[in-house]
């Protein structure tokens, strides 16, 4: 019976994608992926309190909205991803761009995430 060579091959790491390392990048996962928990919008109203960034704006080809207050409006902050990801549905080649004020630090912190997630 033949014996069948094994391949030693080193498997590549790939980095964790979650919790995302800047807010642009959490933004971009929100419009473009349905389904996501709710502390995911808490966790960019987390950021936009305790950045006091007030508002970001996303755009999706011509359609602009702007997410505004914190984490005690995280259902409007939903409400405009799906809006946002419904509309780049009909058009998936539209990108997205995130517009956060100047001089805005855009990181996430790990903090941020542990407290959106018991926020629950």
């Amino acid at each position: 019976m033949p014996t069948k060579k094994r391949v030693s091959q080193r498997a590549r790491l790939m980095p964790n994608p979650w919790p995302p390392d800047n807010i642009v990048r959490l933004i971009e996962i929100a419009v473009s992926t349905a389904g996501l928990a709710p502390s995911v919008y808490k966790l960019i109203g987390f950021w936009i309190d305790d950045r006091k960034a007030r508002k970001i704006k996303v755009r999706v080809g011509d359609t602009e909205i702007e997410l505004q207050g914190g984490v005690a409006n995280w259902k409007n902050i939903e409400r405009a991803c799906i809006t946002l990801r419904k509309l780049r549905g009909q058009n998936s080649d539209e990108g997205i761009d995130v517009l956060v004020p100047a001089k805005i630090d855009r990181s996430l912190s790990i903090e941020q995430a542990r407290a959106a997630n018991e926020e629950r």
